[in-house]
């Protein structure tokens, strides 16, 4: 597929559809997954802590004194079921696509595509009404535990103002990510900055690459996909439009994807910090261990978006990172199996 198709008339819906494709981040990350998963094989510091696990059975850094499993003072139940997280979880996802496809029909009046009907939906009331829902399911499955008097309404109240603490960072993100873009907007950043890429003789083919590092940049230093989404949207559309407006949509991805990389690189990421307190791991091994496994993904999708931008072929792009991922496969060799009584290692 060639990028030629002018930008004009496609919705912001479509355009997401669109940009799938070109989002090659997340494709080299899922294919790093899966071929680290066939080929039993670790690389990095992490191979260093698998290599130990498997001498030792010791899972965590024994030189590090740091507890990982500090005590919470969130009250518990004895009598949790998987489907307490489950179940508000599903209620949470099938109300927020059924509000998307109601507050969408409302909008075109019937009679039209499922496309266009979830173009039109109203996304923020949906996710609203969907939290809502999701919530009264959490409240349902809590009285089952109040009832056996495990918990009662104080821990639940409880448990609601630790999450609204836990959710605060993100919410002061994104009002200062908004106060930036409107400032942007103000100052004309997105044209200034597309008049020095122009005056600077920048081959417009670099143009998808250099978006792609600059978003992994900022991503891994402010530690927020959706800041870094917030202030280089705007202005990789406005470069996009004012020297080329085909490379609109690979741009948009590019940032994307870019966001989406610095995010996982970022120590002070959320995701990155609830990972490693979910799995009980030490902070930084979790940041270093995960750190060559997504340069990697990086360098085969910064490959993609240059081919991408030299051709302006996306699904020639999209080959030169499964040409990375065949690579990276052939190179990666079995590791070494240890014995059950913790011998010398022998091959496989």
């Amino acid at each position: 597929m060639l990028v030629t198709e002018k930008v004009a008339g496609i919705s912001a819906f479509s355009a997401f559809l669109q940009m799938i494709p070109m989002n090659f981040y997340v494709w080299a990350a899922l294919g790093t997954v899966v071929i680290i998963a066939i080929r039993q094989v670790d690389f990095g510091p992490m191979r260093m802590y698998e290599v130990r696990a498997m001498e030792t059975g010791e899972v965590l850094d024994p030189e590090k004194s740091e507890s990982v499993d500090a005590e919470s003072d969130l009250p518990t139940s004895n009598f949790g079921k998987i489907s307490d997280l489950v179940i508000p979880i599903a209620v949470l996802f099938v109300a927020t696509v059924g509000f998307i496809y109601f507050t969408g029909w409302q909008a075109v009046g019937g009679g039209k595509s499922l496309m266009v009907i979830f173009g039109e939906a109203d996304v923020s009331k949906s996710l609203l009404y969907g939290g809502v829902f999701g919530i009264a399911a959490t409240f349902i499955l809590f009285m089952r535990h109040a009832k056996m008097k495990e918990l009662n309404g104080n821990h639940f109240i409880k448990g609601i103002v630790a999450g609204a603490k836990s959710m605060l960072p993100a919410f002061a993100i994104l009002i200062f990510a908004w106060a930036i873009v409107d400032l942007i907007d103000q100052l004309g950043t997105g044209v200034y900055l597309s008049e020095v890429v122009k005056g600077a003789n920048i081959s417009l083919s670099l143009l998808p690459l250099i978006v792609f590092l600059m978003a992994g940049f900022i991503a891994f230093a402010t530690g927020t996909s959706w800041g870094s989404f917030a202030l280089l949207l705007p202005i990789a559309g406005k470069i996009a439009m004012v020297t080329d407006p085909d490379l609109l949509l690979p741009m948009l991805a590019a940032v994307l994807a870019g966001s989406v990389f610095g995010d996982h690189c970022s120590p002070i990421s959320d995701t990155t910090i609830l990972s490693s307190t979910g799995s009980s791991c030490h902070h930084i091994d979790h940041v270093t261990t995960q750190l060559p496994y997504a340069l990697v993904s990086a360098v085969i999708a910064g490959s993609g978006y240059l081919a991408l931008g030299l051709s302006g072929s996306v699904w020639l792009g999209l080959g030169i990172v499964f040409v990375g991922l065949a690579i990276l496969y052939a190179s990666l060799h079995k590791p070494l199996a240890f014995t059950d009584e913790k011998e010398e290692p022998v091959a496989k």
